[in-house]
């Protein structure tokens, strides 16, 4: 019992008399756990954020005007409020296909607005549906009555970013701006929705019969969203290429989107994969080279401690549980640090990317964090072997007098 409680003060009185060897082994292990969690967490948080989005929008087929959305953000931009319209009847013609079970007609429509600061209202009309189709939440207020014969309801619903720039609440009034009168139209602030990390959270949205009255659009729309009724991928595929062989349509499938960015998501990680790997060989080695430190220091120490009688179990147990000591306090320091800095890494790591989901990029699940532990355990009972053979050669004092 006294060897084993000695197998504990042993490699504690190791680290406090090699503090600054003890110190950059910790250290490089911290740094290498907090680089390879945060990369590993990304892949896994960018996935997930990526399938919420796709989720999110709750339809199979996005149907457009040929060049919108992509003119839009140009459009506005430029300071050009014009948008190309889908040709009349596109929605009945998709109401009346089998395979379709609900359209959503959406009216995209900016407008300059020289009463804020960004010169332009980006508005967006909406249909029945809509709402729960996205899975979107409100903030605060109420949505609109939806029946058979569209929204109802006065007032407007304001996306998260909106509301915060215009510091509008609910029942705060809302200057509509009209472009050919150079009037405005007071009307009240209906509801605020959740962040959603889109562009939703910008807009400003009204039912879609509403948005086209007001700004003489009638019968005008730029995009409807197809919720398939449970078709397979061949009859999907067929209802997608017959309205895309039409000049004034392009259709986008949600399905090839998320495909496209699994695929790119699967390559991403190969590569964070690899990278890992290689910060975990140099964190390997920098802790081989500081354990054979810590041993050389010590080497006359333990070779009379065990002519003397101390055994190479001891020994060698000693210094595996000291490594297995300083590897787990890095670990958990890096863990911790990963885990701190989370928001921020999320935010750098996004600023470097052309599309960046909503939601937390690096995401720490609990397989994750088991398995970084596994390894850095592994490192360092591996990082011990060396200098526990370099001891294994000795077995009487003939070395003291060669100097070592």
């Amino acid at each position: 019992m006294r060897s084993l409680r000695h197998l504990l003060i042993w490699p504690l009185a190791n680290i406090r008399h090699h503090r600054v060897i003890s110190g950059v082994s910790v250290a490089v292990m911290a740094s290498a756990v907090f680089l390879i969690a945060t990369l590993l967490g990304f892949v896994n948080g960018y996935q997930s954020a990526v399938r919420e989005d796709v989720d999110r929008l709750g339809y199979d087929l996005l149907i457009t005007a040929k060049g919108c959305p992509y003119e839009a953000a140009t459009l506005m931009l430029r300071g050009g409020v014009g948008l190309k319209y889908m040709p009349a009847g596109v929605v009945s013609r998709l109401n009346g296909e089998s395979e379709v079970d609900a359209t959503f007609p959406m009216l995209i429509h900016p407008v300059r607005n020289p009463s804020t600061e960004q010169g332009m209202t980006l508005f967006k009309g909406v249909s029945p549906g809509w709402f729960d189709t996205m899975a979107l939440t409100l903030r605060e207020g109420e949505w609109y009555d939806e029946s058979a014969d569209g929204l109802s309801g006065d007032g407007v619903v304001l996306g998260y970013e909106a509301a915060e720039l215009e510091t509008r609440h609910v029942g705060d009034p809302y200057l509509l701006y009209q472009p050919r009168t150079k009037t405005f139209v007071e009307t009240r602030v209906r509801g605020v929705l959740e962040r959603t990390g889109t562009q939703m959270d910008g807009t400003v949205i009204l039912p879609v019969s509403e948005l086209q009255a007001r700004y003489e659009l009638r019968g005008r729309l730029t995009g409807v969203g197809v919720k398939m009724s449970g078709a397979d991928a061949a009859t999907m595929t067929a209802l997608r290429d017959r309205y895309d062989l039409e000049p004034e349509l392009q259709v986008i499938s949600l399905s090839k989107i998320e495909e496209a960015l699994h695929k790119a998501m699967d390559n991403m990680r190969d590569v964070v994969e690899l990278l890992a790997w290689i910060l975990a060989l140099m964190a390997a080695a920098i802790l081989l080279n500081t354990t054979l430190l810590r041993t050389l220091s010590e080497q006359r120490r333990l070779y009379v401690l065990h002519a003397i009688g101390l055994p190479h179990w001891f020994i060698h147990a000693a210094a595996a549980i000291e490594n297995a000591i300083l590897v787990s306090f890095g670990t958990g320091v890096g863990l911790g640090i990963a885990a701190a800095a989370g928001p921020a890494s999320s935010e750098l790591l996004a600023s470097y990317l052309p599309y960046a989901p909503a939601g937390d990029l690096v995401l720490l699940t609990t397989p994750l964090l088991a398995g970084i532990a596994a390894i850095a355990l592994g490192i360092a009972l591996l990082s011990t072997i060396p200098p526990l053979m370099r001891l294994a050669w000795f077995s009487d004092l003939s070395t003291l007098r060669g100097g070592g």
